[in-house]
């Protein structure tokens, strides 16, 4: 277009209009945890973007999210219900969430190679951070959107902090003040990455929130990826089932896949258990496997879904996903299905 004398502002305007359009039309479609990983590292210089993709790996990672944004509130909120634990209350939570781009490395796309590449993710001050604001929001966000489960943290994600590393940094103090939990952008994807995989549930990640620096959440995504992997899961068995189930009234839920695996296999899972292994397979494979908490079904054939597990897992290392990928059944070729 600058080749064509349209002025630069022009440009920039339907570039921002363009990027907005685009942003809408990937929402409409179900992405994989490492698709949403990429999207988090690629928005660090995006605010919108960055907050668009933070709502995604909420979203991912078993949480309802609602996003929210415009002055004086949270960029969003996301609320996981858990119910009561035997006699104890309910382990639902809700917490809101804010983004902060690195504004001065945002990329020039009329003039890109004056850019040069910074080295390291930008850092926000503490100032920036603003964290009696963040938890301002949090408090009032119950009454103002009227919700039935008061957040109880905040996420603050951000490319990088001043002072990461330093125990006596200002950025740990206001956000222990404030009950602010920091996670540069970089550790958010790992742990996205990192989820389906390691069975983490929204009760498990409930720790990452008692941690108020940017340490100490890296700490927690370190923990998570350095844990021993936990056993293959029994995908035939869950494909099996979807498959035999299909044409019933009754919909298949993460009980009736608990029930099945205990029988057929026995392997005694909980229900924890069993929906983390169920949500962390659609997470690998959204376009073919539905799960929406409760309820799981097939978007495709059963070798669709295989097809989608192994490219997706192909994404990660051995040490990593070995586990999953040993127990991916190998799709079968055209014509032998009904050999």
């Amino acid at each position: 277009m600058l080749d064509e004398h349209i002025d630069a502002a022009t440009v920039n305007r339907i570039m921002k209009r363009r990027d907005a359009f685009l942003r809408d039309l990937v929402s409409y479609y179900p992405r994989s945890a490492p698709v949403i990983a990429k999207s988090l590292r690629d928005s660090s210089n995006d605010e919108k973007a960055l907050e668009d993709a933070v709502a995604d790996a909420l979203g991912i990672m078993g949480y309802h999210v609602q996003r929210v944004g415009g002055k004086g509130t949270p960029d969003g909120i996301a609320t996981v219900r858990l119910g009561r634990r035997s006699s104890e209350s309910s382990q639902s939570y809700a917490l809101t969430y804010d983004a902060k781009s690195s504004g001065s490395d945002a990329r020039r796309m009329l003039d890109p190679e004056k850019q040069k590449p910074s080295e390291r993710p930008a850092r926000i001050q503490a100032g920036t951070a603003r964290t009696s604001v963040l938890r301002v929001h949090r408090e009032r966000a119950a009454e103002q959107f009227n919700l039935d489960v008061a957040p109880r943290f905040t996420l603050l994600v951000a490319p990088g902090f001043q002072g990461d590393g330093d125990e006596k940094a200002l950025i740990g103090d206001i956000c222990r003040n404030d009950g602010i939990t920091p996670i540069t952008v970089e550790d958010l994807a790992r742990l996205v990455e990192l989820f389906p995989l390691r069975r983490l549930t929204p009760l498990k990640l409930q720790e990452l929130f008692a941690s108020h620096t940017p340490d100490g959440t890296r700490a927690f995504v370190d923990a998570v990826q350095e844990q021993d992997p936990p056993a293959a899961p029994p995908v035939s068995e869950v494909i099996e089932l979807l498959v035999q189930y299909s044409e019933r009234r009754t919909p298949v839920t993460v009980d009736t896949i608990m029930t099945a695996v205990y029988e057929r296999r026995g392997i005694d899972l909980d229900r924890d258990e069993t929906a983390a292994i169920v949500r962390g397979l659609a997470a690998l494979a959204p376009a073919t496997m539905y799960f929406d908490g409760q309820i799981v079904a097939l978007n495709a054939t059963p070798q669709g879904l295989l097809g989608e597990l192994g490219q997706t897992l192909n994404e990660y290392p051995h040490r990593l996903a070995g586990a999953y990928k040993v127990a991916i059944p190998v799709p079968k070729q055209r014509g032998e299905e009904n050999q």
